[in-house]
């Protein structure tokens, strides 16, 4: 061993043979020309002299700048500069195995006896390699991804994934376009699809959605569609709307398929306010707007109506909450209400069967033969009265007035052959003729009479002076009155008796008995005699003409 001690410096060389080593206490400085300051030998040990300082090797470029390669106690070593340890390498079997550190010394490259390899800024963690796992901005990457992240990425060019991609938070500066959702054009390319998102809205093949969902061109789906709308807002409404024209056939609806299903041509599904009811409107008009539809609607009273161009007032069906429906008409009173014509084809049967008047008219039932050329109307006339009425007017009729004809049945003519008045009169025959009079018990026949059994007189007792009437016709007068009494005959304008009608007179108390005329009447009697002569005298009036009579009998002047 070669041992040299002193601070002069050595001006020539030493060599030292193989086998030997030499010991420095202090600095060894080798200098020289470029081409002999240089240390030579194929083993160099630093050993520190003592256990409390480290080996070093200095390497100075200049007298302000150097480096040195430091034998630290624990067989670790490092390069070390002005600023601090660059380079270190530990033998130690845990924590740090080697570090690369920046010019502040802090480390910016370190491997760990865990498998881990941290690049970065120190405890920044830019990049960690984790065994076969990778974090970048995270000290401990999740095992269950290859690749972990935490912070922003950006990515000039492609990016191309094999296996699951899981982002929290933002994918910012794609190329693409603003709300539109990503697809994938390809197995690897991801570009935007037709799906907007804005935030509020979703549209599907609408760059600028304005519904929650808002979908244009046609959709096909397959299997049941479950719409349920909340009603907070008022009405539960299914609203289509469309800006084409009524008739326009390329909008509608179809419901089903082939020659089986339902197909709405331009459907309106509105609110009437007017109205106070929610329809769905039907049209077909020839591409105009014009033309005549069909609105068939529900109102907030819960009512129903089909309406031609709308409108409750229009109605052609309506149904209200007690279940009367009408036709023709906006309202329903009854449990089927019919305004205009009914055709019934087949029976109708009811307990009970009414036909009331409707807007001041009469209410009418048309019976209608099979060929159609003829026709009986039953009308219920505004007083209550029931007319059976053909083409040549009315045929049978009844009627509740007090007073008059009861009920008539006419000929074809229309002139009444049967009549029933409330005088308790019942008039058969041709009409004017009277060929029967059956007035309360009293019988009248104008025209001859065959009997086949007795001839029955009826008597009528007056008591004072008396004009004669239809019910006398065939009688036997008895007149007892107590003073002087008059027998009138009316004028046919009052009381119209048949010709040949019969009518017997008894003066039956002592008190005179005359029969005089009405107005126009003629009497014409043997001496113009019209006195019946005493007490029980009898006079028989029998007509004649028009207005004219013929007395004969007991008589007086």
């Amino acid at each position: 061993m070669a041992k040299y001690s002193g601070s002069s410096a050595l001006t020539s060389s030493i060599a030292i043979d193989n086998g030997l080593d030499i010991r420095i206490s202090g600095s060894l400085v080798v200098s020289g020309s470029t081409t002999t300051n240089s240390l030579t030998s194929s083993f160099i040990m630093l050993r520190s002299p003592n256990t409390s300082s480290n080996a070093s090797l200095v390497f100075s470029g200049s007298l302000t700048s150097s480096i040195r390669l430091e034998a630290l106690q624990d067989g670790g070593v490092s390069f070390i500069g002005n600023s601090g340890t660059l380079f270190g390498i530990s033998d130690s079997l845990s924590g740090s195995l080697m570090s690369v550190n920046d010019i502040s010394g802090m480390p910016i490259f370190e491997v760990f006896s865990d498998e881990r390899v941290v690049m970065g800024g120190y405890n920044q963690n830019v990049l960690v390699v984790t065994g076969s796992d990778i974090g970048i901005g995270k000290a401990n990457p999740n095992p269950a991804f290859i690749l972990d992240i935490s912070g922003s990425v950006a990515i000039t060019g492609s990016l191309f994934i094999t296996g699951s991609l899981v982002v929290s938070g933002t994918i910012e500066n794609m190329s693409g376009s603003v709300n539109f959702i990503p697809k994938f054009a390809s197995s690897s390319i991801l570009r935007p699809s037709n799906i907007v998102d804005n935030g509020t809205s979703v549209g599907f093949f609408k760059t600028a959605p304005t519904a929650k969902v808002d979908i244009f061109g046609q959709t096909i789906m397959t299997g049941s569609l479950d719409i349920v709308i909340d009603g907070a807002a008022g009405w539960n409404r299914l609203i289509i709307t469309s800006s084409r024209l009524w008739g326009d056939t390329s909008a509608y609806i179809t419901i089903g398929s082939g020659s089986s299903g339902i197909m709405i041509s331009n459907p309106h599904i509105v609110w009437n306010s007017g109205n106070a009811a929610a329809g769905l409107r039907l049209g077909r008009s020839s591409g105009t707007s014009t033309g005549a539809w069909y609105e068939v609607a529900v109102g907030a009273s819960d009512d129903f109506f089909i309406a031609k161009n709308g409108g409750r007032n229009n109605a052609q069906l309506y149904i209200n909450t007690a279940g009367n429906i009408s036709l023709g008409k906006a309202t329903a009173s009854v449990r089927l209400d019919v305004n205009g014509t009914a055709l019934i084809s087949g029976s109708v049967r009811s307990p009970h069967f009414s036909v009331e008047p409707y807007l001041g008219s009469s209410p009418i039932i048309t019976f209608t033969g099979s060929a159609g050329s003829s026709s009986i109307r039953l009308e219920t006339l505004s007083d209550g009265s029931v007319a059976f009425i053909g083409s040549s007017g009315t045929l049978f009729g009844v009627t509740d007035s007090l007073t008059g004809s009861l009920m008539s049945v006419s000929d074809i003519t229309g002139l009444p052959i049967f009549e029933v008045f409330s005088n308790d009169r019942i008039v058969m025959g041709r009409y004017g003729a009277n060929a029967l009079v059956v007035s309360g018990s009293d019988t009248i026949i104008s025209g001859s009479l065959t009997v086949d059994g007795p001839t029955i007189v009826k008597f009528n007792r007056i008591t004072s002076s008396y004009t004669l009437a239809l019910v006398d016709a065939g009688k036997m007068l008895e007149v007892s009155s107590s003073a002087a009494a008059t027998l009138t005959i009316p004028p046919d304008s009052s009381v119209n008796f048949m010709i040949g009608t019969n009518i017997d007179v008894v003066q039956y108390a002592t008190s005179s008995v005359s029969i005089v005329t009405g107005s126009g009447v003629t009497l014409r009697s043997s001496n113009n005699w019209n006195k019946i002569n005493g007490r029980y005298g009898a006079a028989s009036l029998v007509k004649s003409a028009a207005n004219d009579w013929y007395l004969f009998g007991n008589l007086s002047a």
